[in-house]
């Protein structure tokens, strides 16, 4: 995370504190949810991660994954999910 990202996210938190940031996660594989489940678990020790090695695990509190899921994108190419 840039300097830059860091500063406007802390002012956009100064004036609304319980604002959230994240991002939308596309779920394209529908047949093991277990699965969905560790991959979704990992991602969010791997941000937490990142933000703690930043110093910034504080704005962890602050994520909000987006999580679309549509069983007819099942398999779907990038390309596909953008149209």
């Amino acid at each position: 995370m840039s300097d830059l990202d860091r500063e406007i996210i802390r002012e956009q938190l100064a004036v609304y504190p319980d604002n959230k940031f994240g991002f939308v996660v596309y779920r394209l594989a529908y047949r093991d949810d277990s699965e969905w489940a560790r991959f979704m678990d990992w991602l969010n020790r791997r941000v937490r991660q990142v933000l703690k090695n930043e110093g910034e695990d504080d704005l962890f509190t602050h994520i909000d994954w987006t999580v679309q899921e549509d069983t007819q994108l099942e398999g779907a190419t990038t390309s596909q999910v953008r149209s």
